[in-house]
């Protein structure tokens, strides 16, 4: 599938030194394939910093392009919220196709009263599975079976809602009125996991196998030799950087040669699936170098007036 707009506005909410260059080797990709921007803007990253007038004038100037709709947008959950309520405020919920980065796609914050404002949007979400054994593990765990962690009885806390006897007053605990007893479970029903933890698990596993190769090769037999007091982080690297081995999620890992971990998302698009009922549906995924888009629920990515044409903007 080609990309559909001929003139797109980029609008760029976390403005950091990683995201300048993602953008200008975005905009040389899309000068290859004939797409202009039309606008380019950035908004400071702080919802506290950029109040309802930064946003505004930020969608006033995307409106000023009356044939760039389709709208790139880099940012997080707060900010693009606050993005979608100016658009709203603007009168133009209908106006722009969104494309979304991680950062803010299948957030309730962002979605949550500005459906219509979302709605049509293509972004990614990393694609993550389950770390096998971990769920189990997790909430087999108590304060007095997980003493070597020393956040777990905040955590604790935090969780059931109570004070834990003899635990230290921290900023948190102090407005909790009963006591923990001691006696609560964790359980599916009552905790949340979160969905992309592989990324650490990989992560931590990459480390490993990293030292025990260094291990292996300037250590030989048990213990740390001379050669590696203190480790060398020059050093690490390199071995870091030849890591290959299978995670406990079951996927395969390994750094690119740009030293980037294996780059794996599912597409998903916003769209309206009942009168009023809203949600994220799976449209494709990217793996490998390679993309695949499932059309065959014949679902409308975008809108059906988009101009196609050259680069003359107005």
């Amino acid at each position: 599938m080609g990309f559909p707009f001929s003139q797109i506005v980029t609008l760029d909410i976390l403005n950091t030194a990683k995201n300048i260059i993602a953008f200008e080797e975005l905009e040389d990709l899309l000068k290859e394939r004939n797409v202009c921007i039309a606008v380019k803007e950035k908004l400071v990253k702080d919802s506290g910093v950029a109040g309802d007038k930064a946003y505004d004038e930020i969608v006033q100037k995307l409106l000023t392009k009356s044939r760039a709709r389709g709208a790139i947008i880099f940012g997080s959950d707060q900010e693009v919220a606050g993005v979608m309520r100016a658009v709203r405020r603007a009168g133009a919920s209908d106006t722009f196709s969104w494309i979304g980065s991680d950062g803010w796609s299948a957030r309730a914050l962002v979605s949550d009263g500005n459906e219509r404002e979302v709605e049509g949007t293509l972004s990614v979400q990393p694609q993550a599975h389950p770390v096998k054994g971990f769920e189990d593990y997790f909430l087999n765990l108590t304060v007095e079976t997980n003493r070597r962690n020393p956040w777990f009885v905040e955590f604790w806390e935090d969780h059931f809602h109570c004070r834990y006897p003899n635990s230290s007053l921290t900023p948190y605990n102090g407005r909790y009125t009963e006591n923990c007893t001691a006696k609560e479970r964790l359980t599916r029903e009552n905790t949340v996991f979160e969905n992309q933890l592989q990324f650490v698990s990989d992560a931590v596993m990459a480390f490993a196998h990293a030292l025990n190769e260094m291990h292996k090769q300037l250590c030989p037999g048990r213990g740390l030799c001379d050669s590696m007091k203190p480790i060398e982080g020059s050093r690490l690297l390199k071995y870091l950087r030849r890591v290959n081995f299978t995670g406990l999620s079951g996927d395969q890992f390994k750094f690119d040669s740009q030293g980037d971990g294996p780059a794996r998302y599912n597409i998903i698009h916003f769209k309206q699936v009942a009168p009023k009922v809203y949600r994220w549906v799976p449209v494709g995924e990217y793996s490998e170098g390679r993309l695949r888009l499932n059309m065959s629920d014949n679902q409308s990515l975008f809108p059906d007036n988009i101009i196609i044409g050259g680069c003359e903007l107005r």
